[in-house]
């Protein structure tokens, strides 16, 4: 039975989880840091290009991610914001947690995540395409062994169609600790 107090219940835990992570939802934050100034250039029907920067709700001094963000009105009362360029997020302690590298079409983009200590954990390539005239989502997916970023843990080749979670395409190769291959797994 639901009550008022229920409700209240699932809104505050909503609201706990996406308090300590400002990306919960990237385009409020992106919305949420536009200057007066750059709400009216918008409104005038320019773009605006500049640096967004979110911080740690809980140690607002502290970066969680920045990168060049560009905004745009796409349709009356409807701004839209591409990422581009080099975005950076952030441990608490100030240590780069990955980087994204988006390419000139935002079509393909590359992600290094890196372990808190700067060991790099894994690399993934991710490139929008069209399948069966869809909008296809085809990544390559590099773990490394912790400790050792020359050392591969599995290299895995996935897809889905854009707006649904559906794995359509999934390769994988996968060494063992002596480095031998093991048999590819469809």
């Amino acid at each position: 039975m639901k009550t008022k107090y229920s409700r209240l219940w699932v809104s505050l835990m909503a609201g706990m989880l996406t308090a300590c992570v400002p990306q919960a939802y990237e385009q409020q934050d992106y919305r949420k840091h536009l200057t007066l100034e750059e709400r009216q250039l918008l409104q005038a029907g320019h773009p605006v290009d500049k640096v967004h920067t979110s911080y740690w709700r809980f140690t607002p001094r502290q970066l969680y991610y920045q990168g060049p963000l560009r905004a745009e009105v796409d349709r009356p009362g409807h701004v839209r914001f591409t990422e581009h360029g080099t975005w950076y997020s952030y441990y608490r302690s100030g240590a780069v947690r990955d980087t994204i590298v988006y390419g000139a079409d935002n079509k393909l983009y590359t992600t290094r995540n890196y372990q808190e200590n700067g060991d790099l954990a894994y690399v993934n390539k991710t490139a929008r395409t069209q399948r069966e005239g869809r909008s296809f989502i085809e990544e390559v997916d590099i773990m490394f062994r912790p400790g050792n970023q020359r050392d591969t843990v599995y290299i895995r080749r996935w897809g889905h169609f854009e707006g649904e979670a559906k794995t359509v395409l999934d390769e994988r190769i996968e060494f063992d600790e002596k480095g031998n291959r093991k048999p590819l797994q469809k």
